[in-house]
């Protein structure tokens, strides 16, 4: 479904007032308040029958179905705080934590955090007390004691492994999982299947504002730097010599008036950037000093470098430009 063009912020407002009102969910982190150099942007996001699941007569979204959310809302994640937290010396539990958060309208991205263990002797016997309450149903009425109870301990034994194998996995995602339907305002369960399924969600998130004349100008002077750094300070347009007649007329010593505001350090620059733009910033760095940033990233665990903490975005810059 195509989201309309906004000319204003009131026009965007008027919008999501009335699909809500039509039954959509909204999704919304911040009030549409005029910002400097932060503007929102509305996507719709359609969930199908695969991104939501049964239980007790009442329907849940699933991982799959808040990550798509997620993503449209431009969730972040500490990649420094979220991991597991257990010891690893227990091969039947898991423990994990997520960190993650939503930029709002003034720019800033909150984080959030949420827990999820998992302990597979519980799990194991919740599975066994599940088989055995269907010694009587029509499947099983029919087999004998033995044969009945072969086939609960195989099954019991098939589920407890396939937990096992994906023990990580499910710690994550439930972690993952609290985050989202906290941050997102996700209700935990549905008495209706339609009001989840092929019903629109306006997920409103805040980009930087490139139309900003602030941040026009502050990209042209970085790429000014940028392009003198790879080509030299003799790239830069030279000016035009002064003629003499005209050098005559001009008082070329003329009183004293007040100093020009300095421009902002490059290092300034980068920590006004938001995490991607850090991140091709740095990318560009370590190729230009040929550094490994590929190992780097993989001894951080994560993929790009706008995934890494600020602080360790700002420190890995330091220590790109510490020749310069």
């Amino acid at each position: 479904m195509n989201v309309p063009e906004f000319k204003n912020i009131e026009e965007m407002q008027a919008f999501l007032d009335q699909e809500k009102t039509a039954g959509a969910t909204i999704i919304q982190p911040s009030d549409l308040t005029p910002v400097s150099y932060y503007r929102p942007v509305v996507e719709c996001v359609m969930l199908d029958a695969d991104d939501v699941y049964c239980a007790q007569k009442k329907f849940r979204v699933k991982y799959s179905g808040l990550t798509k959310l997620g993503n449209a809302a431009g969730v972040e994640w500490l990649p420094d705080d979220t991991c597991r937290t257990d010891n690893r010396s227990d091969k039947m539990y898991v423990s994990f934590r997520a960190v993650g958060g939503i930029r709002k309208n003034d720019g800033r991205i909150y984080p959030m955090k949420a827990e999820y263990d998992l302990d597979l002797e519980i799990i194991a016997e919740e599975i066994r007390d599940s088989y055995m309450n269907k010694r009587d149903d029509k499947y099983n009425k029919n087999k004998s004691d033995k044969e009945f109870s072969e086939y609960a301990e195989f099954c019991i034994k098939r589920d407890v492994i396939q937990k096992r194998k994906r023990k990580l996995t499910l710690a994550e995602s439930g972690a993952k999982a609290r985050v989202l339907r906290s941050i997102l305002g996700i209700k935990s369960q549905y008495e209706n299947i339609n009001l989840v399924v092929n019903m629109p969600f306006y997920v409103v998130r805040f980009v930087l504002d490139h139309n900003n004349p602030d941040i026009k100008s502050l990209f042209l002077r970085v790429a000014e730097r940028s392009m003198a750094g790879l080509y030299g300070e003799q790239s830069t347009p030279k000016t035009l010599p002064i003629p003499n007649d005209v050098a005559e007329t001009i008082d070329l010593d003329p009183e004293p008036g007040p100093e020009p505001d300095e421009l902002p350090t490059e290092r300034e620059q980068f920590i006004a950037y938001d995490a991607h733009t850090q991140g091709s910033i740095l990318l560009q760095l370590s190729g230009k000093v040929e550094y490994d940033i590929d190992n780097f990233l993989k001894q951080s665990k994560v993929s790009s470098p706008d995934q890494l903490s600020e602080t360790k975005r700002l420190q890995f810059y330091d220590f790109l430009t510490e020749g310069d």
